[in-house]
């Protein structure tokens, strides 16, 4: 039960799009959670570089503007909030289930999705920091 509650919660991270837990188990084809959590991995790192790569644009932008010194610190502010959620939320995940770090994976993987989301749309508009 806890286990099926642990990838429940996991996977809602996010839906309103297909989270990581749901792209890795079509991607892999199979049930192999090896092949699921190295995919896992991979969604993983590939969000963080994705999510990095959004705050360092929507940092460029904020030291142009007029109160550049204010922005940067309200986005940076705004970074380390998102990380100690982050970290907090998929710690809580790992609680929930055994299963060699697979929760915290799909966690950080669609929280990490969704951060960048959100600095995308900073980057369009940065007077909204």
């Amino acid at each position: 039960m806890k286990v099926l509650l642990g990838i429940v919660l996991a996977g809602n991270v996010n839906g309103a799009a297909a989270g990581a837990l749901q792209d890795c188990a079509s991607a892999s084809g199979s049930s192999d959670p090896s092949r699921v959590v190295f995919c896992l991995r991979n969604a993983k790192q590939a969000a963080t570089e994705k999510m990095l790569e959004r705050f360092l644009g929507v940092e460029t932008i904020t030291a142009l503007g007029t109160e550049a010194g204010h922005a940067r610190e309200a986005l940076k502010q705004s970074q380390r909030a998102s990380e100690r959620y982050l970290l907090e939320h998929c710690n809580g995940l790992q609680g929930l289930i055994v299963t060699g770090g697979a929760a915290g994976l799909v966690g950080e993987a669609d929280l990490r999705r969704q951060r960048a989301d959100t600095l995308e749309a900073l980057e369009g508009n940065p007077h909204r920091i």
